[in-house]
């Protein structure tokens, strides 16, 4: 029996083959993913003139800004005083 048939007939070299492929296939598929989320970041969420541009319509659109304008407006605040305060009146 030659030497090479003795190492590629040894168990323990196979386990070693076995262990370190499944640890280079994690690696790889660890490398895909935080590539795949780099990218997005970078097109989508650093882009500011991509916001820009799909913001900018909405904005400056009346009715959009008519709409929030009455909506804020309209909204009342009502404060009530803090637990334990010896105010029995609360704000309308």
């Amino acid at each position: 029996m030659t030497q090479a048939t003795a190492v590629a007939a040894d168990p323990r070299t196979s386990g070693r083959r076995r262990v370190l492929s499944g640890f280079v296939l994690f690696l790889a598929c660890l490398t895909i993913l935080v590539t795949t989320v780099a990218v997005w970041t970078h097109q989508v969420a650093l882009n500011t003139d991509r916001f820009t541009s799909l913001v900018s319509n909405a904005v400056t659109e009346p009715a959009v800004t008519v709409s929030r304008t009455v909506t804020v407006t309209s909204t009342e605040t009502v404060t009530e005083p803090p637990p334990g305060s010896s105010s029995s009146t609360s704000a309308p």
